[in-house]
């Protein structure tokens, strides 16, 4: 027990130590609890632009408001100054030529200059396309707002006295009676990345530490202070522990930063925590998780007694990460489908399994039975891999002695 603890301690420390854990540790915490604040500056991502203002405030027809946006149109048909009136501009953002509209923007008098050609039919110019820039979708219901008063107006119909009736306010409540997967996919999505950055920056330290330590004999003093099993236990576990702890902090992270913008999230994100997020379903996570990192962790050391030069390493972990990489493809692909196979083969393989079958939990029904199987495949894989680092292990001892 004395050498494994050696062992642990000294693996543990070796890594704590280094500087690359500790930035790697802020940097991502910090950038995970970033993102909980998208909501707040981004809110259409979540399609929740007036959230944190007034949730019961009713979506006004009439806001299709544009700031430093000038418009035109040739078209005599077109009632230029009720368009204005409806996107909120003034008599002077209405100009008298195309070639006025393309010269404004380039000039930087206006961010972005549309030219109506008819009821139908825009053209738009735009000086620098911001990301998730949605000011052409809002110039479309612009112009469908327009051609909804319009047929109205030319039927005798005044528009001011429909929009006013259908403003009633309308209250509901909204039950889920299973899964809650529109948040499910994001928290699934968070789940999978981060599992897949601890498996590559623990896992390449780790096989790139045990080839180095052959290329400089370390690796004889070592396995002559302790026996090849407590070698290969100690290196693991220390590295599980540290990496499990990382994991949960960035998660806690994540949660934490949502609590802070609640008001911006859609108000059943906190459904979804507390109805999805059963202790039922906290169990599999962990399980999966954690020995679905203990896996690739033995892949890892495999891999690192393996290879003759430590240079080699890095050409044996792209395989692994082309993996990974097509297995979040897999479950992009596959989220809230009930009736995909291939995600339900890959949740009982498992170097898949780790994440597939907490994702499969989280979206649809799935039953005990089927979380005893695929986690008891993955035990057996592991205790197999073992087996084989400790012969690896044992076998590299040999050969240095001679």
């Amino acid at each position: 027990m004395k050498k494994f603890s050696r062992v642990f301690n000294f693996e543990f420390n070796s890594i704590i130590r280094h500087n690359s854990y500790l930035i790697a540790t802020l940097v991502i915490t910090v950038l995970v609890f970033a993102l909980s604040f998208m909501p707040r500056f981004m809110p259409s991502i979540f399609n929740n632009a007036n959230a944190g203002a007034n949730k019961n405030a009713t979506v006004d027809i009439n806001a299709l408001t544009f700031k430093n946006t000038c418009i035109y149109s040739s078209n005599k048909d077109i009632d230029v100054e009720y368009l204005k009136t409806i996107m909120g501009l003034e008599s002077k953002d209405v100009l008298t030529s195309e070639a006025d509209v393309k010269k404004a923007v380039e000039n930087g008098e206006y961010n972005i200059g549309f030219v109506v050609e008819n009821p139908t039919k825009f053209n738009s110019y735009i000086k620098n396309k911001e990301f998730m820039d949605d000011h052409s979708e809002r110039f479309t219901r612009a112009l469908e707002k327009y051609n909804y008063d319009k047929s109205l107006i030319n039927n005798g119909v005044d528009p001011g006295i429909i929009e006013k009736n259908s403003k009633a306010k309308i209250d509901f409540t909204e039950k889920v009676l299973n899964k809650d997967r529109s948040h499910s996919f994001v928290f699934s999505l968070v789940l999978v990345i981060l599992f897949d950055l601890m498996i590559l920056f623990y896992g390449s330290v780790m096989s790139n530490n045990i080839s180095r330590e052959k290329k400089d004999k370390t690796i004889e003093v070592l396995l002559s202070s302790a026996k090849p099993s407590v070698f290969v236990f100690g290196k693991l576990l220390s590295s599980a522990v540290l990496g499990i702890i990382q994991y949960f902090i960035f998660i806690i992270a994540g949660i934490v930063g949502i609590f802070f913008n609640k008001n911006y999230y859609p108000e059943g994100i906190w459904t979804f925590f507390t109805n999805t997020l059963s202790l039922k379903f906290l169990l599999t996570i962990l399980l999966f998780v954690v020995f679905g990192f203990v896996l690739y962790l033995i892949l890892f050391q495999i891999l690192g007694l393996a290879v003759k030069r430590a240079e080699e390493v890095n050409f044996l972990i792209v395989p692994i990460f082309l993996v990974l990489v097509g297995l979040f493809f897999v479950i992009i692909n596959s989220l809230g489908k009930d009736s995909d196979i291939l995600i339900k083969i890959l949740s009982f393989v498992p170097f898949s399994s780790a994440t597939l079958m907490p994702v499969r939990f989280l979206l649809n029904d799935v039953k005990l039975l089927e979380i005893g199987i695929s986690f008891g495949l993955m035990l057996v894989v592991i205790v197999l891999l073992l087996i084989k680092a400790i012969k690896m292990y044992r076998k590299s001892a040999m050969e240095n002695i001679d």
